[in-house]
Formats: structure tokens, C-alpha cells, sequence
């Protein structure tokens, strides 16, 4: 009875771990959790950069000594 107890719980939870291949949909789904983040991260650190050389460019220019982020 125990030993049946065991079987039925063991399969109960390794139910989940495999229900078959993914469908398409679902692949895309996936994949898109796992990388849009990282590459609206990247869109987001491209458009700052630009923003700041435009910045920099219509600047007057400074006293590299009196502007303390020039070093970083």
C-alpha cells in the first residue's frame, strides 16, 4: 500500500516535467520571455547613448578640470 502511495505521488509529480514538445506558439512565446528583456535593454542603451553624443555635440565646450564627469 505504501510502496503504491510512493508510485502515485512520484508520477504525480513528474507529471509536469513532461508533457511533450512545445508548440510553435508556445516556442515563440518562450523564447521571447527569455530574450526580449535583454534586447529592450540593449534598444534602451542605444537610444541613451545617441541622446548623450547629441548632447555632447551641441555642448559648449568645458574645462575638462572643472567637469567631473569627463573622467567616467
Amino acid at each position: 500500500m505504501t510502496g503504491q502511495l510512493l508510485g502515485l505521488l512520484a508520477s504525480v509529480h513528474l507529471g509536469p516535467l513532461h508533457l511533450g514538445p512545445l508548440h510553435p506558439v508556445e516556442q515563440a512565446i518562450t523564447i521571447a520571455l527569455a530574450f526580449g528583456p535583454f534586447l529592450l535593454l540593449g534598444v534602451a542603451i542605444m537610444i541613451r547613448r545617441r541622446q548623450d553624443r547629441r548632447l555632447e555635440e551641441n555642448a559648449e565646450p568645458s574645462d575638462p578640470q572643472r567637469d567631473p564627469q569627463r573622467d567616467r
